[in-house]
């Protein structure tokens, strides 16, 4: 009984440990998402980069703590929650693919494909196995 027991308890601060290193990885993850997406987002008035509303759970309406909360935001993540980050300025879409007369900026599109190796640089550090 006392082995099953402790077999039984190990597993569970296995289980806690992996947990807390897998919400680790989310939170910097998204941190550093947001941060790159906001630095690489085009500056006329201040006013397409200061118009971003991150989140958790689903989209925000706009009502969104704003820019300066991402890191407030990204620091309450856990493992298998949704990030968001939206804009609500009308014209975001406009800067980000492009018009006719305007050339495309991608400050999302080209953050979006660092994710892959932003999220393995934390997996590394935090040594989360994949």
């Amino acid at each position: 009984m006392a082995n099953g027991q402790t077999f039984r308890l190990d597993l569970s601060k296995w289980a806690s440990a992996t947990q807390e290193k897998l919400d680790a990885l989310v939170r910097q993850t998204c941190q550093e998402m947001a941060e790159r997406v906001v630095r690489d987002t085009p500056v006329d008035t201040g006013f397409l980069r200061g118009s971003w509303q991150p989140s958790i759970g689903s989209p925000s309406e706009g009502t969104g703590p704003g820019v300066g909360a991402v890191s407030v935001v990204a620091s309450q993540m856990e493992a298998g929650q949704r990030f968001f980050m939206i804009n609500n300025a009308s014209y975001a879409r406009y800067v980000e693919y492009g018009t006719s007369r305007m050339a495309p900026r991608y400050f999302v599109r080209d953050n979006v494909g660092r994710f892959q190796s932003i999220a393995e640089k934390y997996a590394r550090q935090l040594k989360v196995n994949s």
